[in-house]
């Protein structure tokens, strides 16, 4: 059975599932990154308002603008779930914990649902270091535990939502003891209530993806390696060639995410120090499935699109909530794939991972 916004259903009730997506989120997450830090040339993006003149620099310097992540707008949200359920969706998994503004959206989570007919889980956890509250440096992991378990069993504040996943972060290019210790009390929550985790890492160094360490601390607490899946595996492209870490995180048993789909604008541009120029394109997600695929991995892929700023959003003229549903199975024609894997991917894998 699968915790929902609106209760608990079976898990082959879920249909097409997007297995990473932001429902609501503040802008809050993004205050870490500060003014001095932004490149003079999208200095004046940090204020501004998201609008139609300043929308294609937006696209390429989206951690800069913070409007961007600004995503409070109760119609825009049922609009991108009805597109999301006319393209044949069926549930989201909306991983927006506290530091991304759960707690003061979380209430209206149950009302888009009901009114899109979209079953939308939500999330407990915390995200990278820096965004961490407070109590956390006086917390043990297994107080840190306690917490997640009370929102999955009892309810997320007084709402009596249940969360039904556990969503974890590293820190970039570092995996800091308070990183280790929400992982740890994640993993025991995992085995307590038996709900997926899942962990964001971003595209590190080569040589230096912190992703598997986390997979050495799940298999140390003997965490069921078919309960967890490492989102935005797609971000370690220029790590190893030819798609090395997806490659082998999968061999260790894991659940990938291929999580950015419709981000084929040059997210990142701004941001190079590890040479990176932008997003991977969707035909390169793709590849990747591909690849995957021929190394015998289908059974272990999720997808979705990370839907987190406000420039992928329908009324910001993004692909919006339906994109991956809508066109990706031509890309999967494109690039000669048989469509049973994208139901496989769609449907029946998130299926298995929150059964």
């Amino acid at each position: 059975m699968v915790n929902t916004v609106l209760g608990r259903i079976s898990a082959n009730k879920m249909g097409a599932t997007m297995a990473h997506e932001h429902c609501f989120m503040d802008s809050d997450v993004l205050l870490h990154v500060k003014p001095e830090d932004v490149p003079k040339r999208f200095a004046h993006l940090f204020y501004e308002p998201v609008s139609i003149a300043n929308l294609d620099e937006v696209k390429r310097a989206a951690r800069y603008c913070v409007d961007n992540g600004n995503n409070d707008n109760f119609a825009e949200r049922v609009q991108e779930l009805n597109a999301f359920k006319a393209a044949g969706g069926g549930t989201v998994v909306d991983v927006t914990v506290a530091a991304y503004g759960r707690d003061n959206h979380v209430h209206k989570l149950p009302q888009v649902s009901k009114i899109s007919g979209v079953n939308i889980v939500a999330a407990t956890g915390h995200m990278f270091e820096a965004t961490h509250p407070p109590r956390i440096k006086e917390q043990t992991a297994e107080q840190v535990a306690q917490d997640f378990i009370k929102e999955i069993t009892e309810g997320i504040m007084e709402t009596g939502i249940k969360a039904g996943v556990i969503k974890t972060a590293l820190s970039p290019n570092r995996f800091t003891d308070a990183d280790k210790k929400i992982i740890k009390a994640a993993a025991i929550a995992q085995k307590e209530t038996g709900v997926p985790m899942t962990t964001h890492t971003w595209g590190d160094r080569p040589g230096k993806w912190p992703g598997f360490k986390v997979i050495e601390m799940l298999q140390r607490n003997d965490v069921d390696p078919k309960k967890f899946y490492m989102s935005h595996i797609e971000w370690t492209e220029r790590l190893e060639e030819n798609w090395g870490v997806p490659i082998r995180a999968a061999a260790t048993g894991v659940y990938l995410c291929i999580d950015n789909f419709g981000r084929d604008f040059p997210y990142g541009s701004a941001v190079n120090e590890h040479g990176y120029i932008g997003c991977q394109t969707d035909v390169d997600r793709v590849k990747l499935i591909k690849r995957l695929i021929a190394e015998g991995y289908e059974d272990m892929i999720v997808v979705g699109h990370d839907s987190a700023y406000k420039v992928q959003k329908l009324a910001y003229g993004g692909p919006g909530l339906g994109h991956i549903l809508n066109s990706v199975p031509n890309l999967f024609k494109h690039l000669g794939i048989n469509q049973r894997y994208f139901k496989k991917i769609t449907v029946h894998n998130p299926q298995k991972l929150f059964s």
